[in-house]
C-alpha cells in the first residue's frame, strides 16, 4: 500500500463551498474551481461552514460540510455519509492533521442551532490513503462526542511544538470554551 506524504506547504490550497463554488491558491492569482459538492439541497437549503484538505502539491485530498465528506473526485467517501454536524452551522466542519501521522485526519464538526445543537461537538477520522489513496472514514472513529451541547464555533491553533494542534469550541449559550 502506498501512503500520501503531507506536510503543511499548501494543505489549505483549494477550497470548495456554496453551490459548486470553489477557488485554488495554486495559481496567481487565484482561479475558480468547480465540482464541489457541498450543497445541501432543499427542504433545508442551508450551506454555510465546510473545510478541505490537500496534499503537500496542492491536490485535493477531501473535504466536508459537516454532514458528508466527499473525496479529491467529488465522490462521498467510504463511510463519508451520516456525519453528525449540520449543514446549517456556520462551522460544520474543521480538518486538521492527527499529529506525527501524515494519512490521518480529525474532522471535528458542530451541530446548529436550528437543531438545538443536540449532536455537539464530535470528531471523526479520516484515513487519506485508504481506499486506494482516495480515502476513507475510519467506522470506529465516527462521530465520536467530545461535548454535548455546543456552539456553531470552531478553530484551530497550531501549537508551538510545530506538531500538535489546539481545537477551540464554545459552549452554546455560555461564556464557556473547550
Amino acid at each position: 500500500m502506498s501512503c500520501c506524504c503531507i506536510s503543511a506547504q499548501k494543505q489549505a490550497n483549494v477550497w470548495h463551498f456554496g453551490v459548486g463554488a470553489g477557488l485554488s491558491f495554486n495559481t496567481i492569482p487565484p482561479s475558480q474551481v468547480g465540482g464541489g459538492q457541498t450543497y445541501y439541497p432543499f427542504p433545508l437549503g442551508w450551506n454555510e461552514g465546510t473545510s478541505s484538505i490537500c496534499d503537500s502539491s496542492g491536490a485535493m485530498l477531501f473535504y466536508s460540510n459537516g454532514v458528508k465528506v466527499w473525496n479529491g473526485l467529488h465522490q462521498v467517501m467510504p463511510n463519508g455519509d451520516g456525519i453528525m454536524g449540520h449543514a446549517s452551522s456556520s462551522h460544520a466542519a474543521l480538518v486538521v492533521p492527527r499529529p506525527n501521522s501524515d494519512r490521518f485526519f480529525y474532522l471535528f464538526t458542530t451541530d446548529a442551532w436550528e437543531n438545538d445543537f443536540t449532536n455537539g461537538l464530535r470528531y471523526t477520522v479520516v484515513d487519506a490513503c485508504s481506499d486506494n489513496g482516495l480515502g476513507d472514514v475510519v467506522p470506529a472513529e465516527k462521530n465520536v462526542l467530545l461535548h454535548g451541547y455546543m456552539a456553531e464555533k470552531l478553530a484551530a491553533v497550531r501549537h508551538a511544538n510545530g506538531q500538535d494542534y489546539w481545537i477551540i469550541a464554545h459552549e452554546a449559550m455560555s461564556n464557556i470554551f473547550h
